[in-house]
C-alpha cells in the first residue's frame, strides 16, 4: 500500500514537473498537455487518493485547476480540472456512503487532503470559480461546477468566519459589471444560495446527488444572468429549496456525478 502510493506519487510528480516546465508561465498555452496531466492526476485521486497526499506536485496541480477555472474557454482542460477537484474533494470529505470511507486509511487520506485544501487554496478556487461562472466557462460547463463545489463548501477549514462565505462575497463584489449586469440583486441571491447550501456529504448518496443537482441549477442560472443570456428577473432564489432535496430533483450529469 504505502510503497505503491509512493511509487505512483513519484510518477505523478515526474509527469507534473515536465508538464509545468513545458507550459511555462502560461498554464493554458497547451490545452492538450494540461488536460493529460490533470486527467492523470484525477485517475490517481479516484483510484488511490493516498497517492495525492504523497505527491509534492499537489499544490501545483491545485493552482493549475484554479487557473483553468478562472480563464479557460476550452472544455477539455475544464472538464479535467473539475474532475480532479471533485475527486479530491470527495476523498477529503470521505462521506460514509463512499466505499471504505470509514477505514483508517481513508480517514488519514481525508485529513491530509483537507489540509492541502487550505484557506489560501480555497480562496483561490472560490475566486476562480466565480470568475469562470460569470464569464469564461463555456455554458455547458456551468452546472458542472456544483460537482466539486458541493463537497468543498463544508470542509472544516472553509467554514471559518473568514472562510468560504467571505471568499465568495469578495469574489462576487470584485466581478466587473457592464450596464448594471450582473445586478446587485443577482449577486445577493447567488451569495445567499452559496452561504445557505447544506452539507451535502452529511446524508445519503441519493440526497447528495439531488443537492448537487439543485446547486447546479442555481449556478448555471447565475452564469446565464451574468452573461445576459437570461434576465435577472428569471433568477429566483426560492426556486432552489434545499429542504426538498429528498424529493425528485433535476437530472444532472457532470464530472464526478454518479461515481459512487
Amino acid at each position: 500500500g504505502d510503497a505503491l502510493d509512493a511509487s505512483f506519487a513519484s510518477l505523478l510528480d515526474s509527469l507534473a514537473a515536465r508538464a509545468v516546465a513545458a507550459l511555462g508561465n502560461d498554464a493554458l498555452s497547451d490545452p492538450d498537455l494540461l488536460t493529460a496531466l490533470l486527467s492523470h492526476a484525477d485517475v490517481c485521486a479516484r483510484v488511490r487518493p493516498a497517492t495525492l497526499c504523497r505527491a509534492a506536485s499537489l499544490p501545483s496541480l491545485l493552482h493549475l485547476t484554479a487557473a483553468v477555472l478562472a480563464t479557460s474557454r476550452e472544455t477539455e482542460p475544464i472538464d479535467a480540472s473539475m474532475g480532479l477537484l471533485c475527486s479530491i474533494a470527495l476523498a477529503a470529505r470521505a462521506p460514509a456512503w463512499l466505499p471504505d470511507a470509514t477505514k483508517p486509511m481513508a480517514q488519514a487520506t481525508a485529513s491530509a487532503l483537507a489540509a492541502a485544501l487550505s484557506p489560501s487554496v480555497g480562496q483561490a478556487i472560490t475566486r476562480a470559480t466565480i470568475q469562470g461562472l460569470a464569464s469564461s466557462l463555456p455554458e455547458v460547463c456551468l452546472p458542472c461546477v456544483a460537482s466539486f463545489l458541493a463537497p468543498l463548501i463544508h470542509l472544516p477549514a472553509w467554514r471559518a468566519p473568514d472562510g468560504f462565505g467571505a471568499w465568495a462575497h469578495a469574489a462576487l463584489a470584485a466581478l466587473p459589471t457592464a450596464d448594471g449586469v450582473p445586478d446587485a440583486s443577482s449577486l445577493e441571491k447567488i451569495f445567499g444560495v452559496l452561504s445557505s447550501f447544506p452539507d451535502a456529504c452529511a446524508g445519503s448518496s441519493s440526497a447528495y446527488n439531488r443537492l448537487v443537482g439543485i446547486l447546479a441549477d442555481a449556478l448555471a442560472d447565475f452564469g446565464r444572468v451574468a452573461r445576459r443570456q437570461q434576465p435577472a428577473s428569471a433568477f429566483v432564489a426560492t426556486t432552489y429549496d434545499w429542504s426538498q432535496a429528498a424529493a425528485a430533483a433535476p437530472a444532472y450529469a457532470g464530472p464526478g456525478y454518479g461515481r459512487v
